[in-house]
């Protein structure tokens, strides 16, 4: 009987080592995700100043982008030239008249 209690304690000894050897591996492991944890936080932590400072970017690159008409604008506009051009062909009607030799 002696030699099953000295392969019972063997065999207690073996994973009693083993089970400090695993206990070591999930502090490891936990000191790990903390520190992955803390990463992630940090970046997150930051990103409303990065998103800010594209922002300022972005508006400030807008800033020099040309500024195009509406439709509406564009036939306004439209609508102006024709007015003004038949006062001029009007006025230019009106001058060729009264320089014409009888």
């Amino acid at each position: 009987m002696a030699a099953v209690s000295e392969v019972l304690k063997s065999t207690f000894d073996s994973a009693r080592t083993r089970l400090a050897g695993l206990e070591k591996s999930v502090h490891k492991l936990e000191k790990k995700a903390q520190s992955s944890i803390d990463g992630i936080q940090a970046r997150f932590d930051g990103a409303p100043k990065r998103i800010e400072g594209a922002w300022t970017s972005l508006t400030a690159r807008l800033k020099t982008v040309p500024v195009f008409a509406t439709r509406a604008e564009v036939r306004e506009l439209a609508d102006k030239l024709d007015e003004l051009a038949a006062k001029v062909e009007k006025l230019s009607q009106g001058k060729g008249r009264g320089r014409s030799v009888s």
